[in-house]
């Protein structure tokens, strides 16, 4: 039987803010869908994902495979990066991946999340 407990997804999870938001949420036992490019530690009420959010079909596919046939009640989308460059070390490719993960990546989440939300 599955948990009557909502469900968020939460990007970015594996560090900073969107660890924190990921924590705050078990805390108030929810069913966190943790998102991040980097491998996670399997924790209580936390179902990690590793996925890149650049990459909308695998996204998609990693998020419908953790729902498990759930709806989402909540999306926090806190992936982004910030690499310290200047203008005379920034290269097009290093401003692409910027524009990747922080602009395409939180639109990526937003169409995934549509898809799954519940009607609640």
């Amino acid at each position: 039987m599955q948990s009557q407990k909502p469900v968020v997804l939460v990007t970015g999870a594996a560090s900073g803010m969107g660890k924190a938001v990921m924590e705050k949420f078990q805390h108030e036992e929810w069913e966190v869908i943790a998102i991040d490019r980097c491998e996670m530690a399997h924790q209580p009420g936390i179902t990690a994902v590793t996925a890149d959010i650049t990459q909308y079909a695998a996204l998609r596919e990693a998020v419908a495979t953790a729902l498990e046939g759930r709806h989402i009640h909540a999306m926090i989308n806190a992936a982004g990066i910030f690499p310290t460059s200047t203008l005379e070390s920034s290269t097009d490719a290093l401003y692409r991946l910027i524009f990747d993960v922080n602009v395409l990546g939180s639109v990526n989440m937003a169409k995934v999340a549509s898809e799954f939300i519940s009607p609640d």
